[in-house]
């Protein structure tokens, strides 16, 4: 099984790759092809997405639509930083989910990111 990965941020940065996938009730976990030794963790609730990395980055995402949450990220090289991310688009249909949210820095907003993953035909988030 099969996804592609794209991500697009306020400063024209691309990420794009396919990635098999491995899914266990309602978490899909695969390969993150952006950054060496990072595996990303998706898991789908009703109305909210937790997207974490682990490895050599770590990072933890709970993304709901129009709330602010924390975000916490951490790489291996010991880089490390607090922000709040608030989601402003979260859309689970079919094939295909679709984010679009912003870091925060004490209410200022330093990045802003659209993410799309589209999974195998055969496979929906729907279905997770």
């Amino acid at each position: 099984m099969e996804l592609l990965f794209y991500s697009l941020d306020k400063d024209s940065n691309k990420v794009f790759f396919r990635a098999n996938y491995e899914k266990k009730d309602n978490l899909i976990i695969f390969q993150d092809k952006s950054m060496e030794n990072t595996m990303i963790y998706l898991t789908i609730n009703r109305d909210s997405l937790i997207f974490e990395r682990k490895g050599n980055t770590s990072m933890t995402m709970i993304l709901k639509e129009n709330i602010n949450t924390p975000f916490h990220y951490e790489s291996s090289t010991g880089l490390f930083f607090d922000f709040e991310v608030k989601t402003k688009v979260l859309s689970i249909k079919d094939n295909k989910l679709e984010l679009e949210y912003s870091l925060l820095d004490l209410g200022d907003e330093i990045q802003n990111v659209k993410l799309w993953i589209t999974l195998d035909k055969e496979n929906r988030f729907s279905n997770i």
